[in-house]
């Protein structure tokens, strides 16, 4: 500690401009898709971490404004950890998440002849970053 060595003050030790500053960062998207009833699996949003760097968090939606296919979301969150929710024609979800890593979505068609697939996904987030 400062003063405990006749009076010499170690700058390493005792001050605190070496610690890490931390800063929240806001994270909002919205994101309009149009799909065919039946297509591949599409990526609306995708994040990455580092050493430093926390996933976000926060509050996603998914709203399916058509009227001929069921959107399956599936979300993974910190760790892996993935959980699939189904949204109906005309309706929305609306999710706390921890961690995110990736929203996919896949249209299923409820009609045999295809159809397709609109909405939006929404997020509000924030995420910390730490800087030396």
């Amino acid at each position: 500690m400062c003063g405990m060595n006749g009076g010499i003050c170690c700058p390493t030790t005792c001050s605190t401009d070496f610690q890490p500053k931390r800063e929240l960062i806001a994270v909002k998207r919205c994101v309009p898709f149009r799909a065919i009833c039946g297509d591949p699996e599409a990526i609306v949003y995708s994040s990455t971490s580092t050493a430093f760097d926390r996933l976000p968090s926060g509050v996603i939606s998914v709203v399916n404004t058509g009227d001929e296919c069921t959107i399956t979301v599936e979300i993974t969150q910190d760790g892996g950890t993935v959980s699939s929710f189904n949204v109906s024609p005309q309706s929305a979800i609306i999710l706390e998440v921890v961690g995110l890593e990736l929203v996919t979505f896949t249209c299923i068609a409820s009609i045999p002849a295809g159809g397709v697939c609109t909405g939006t996904f929404e997020a509000d987030l924030q995420y910390t970053v730490v800087s030396t």
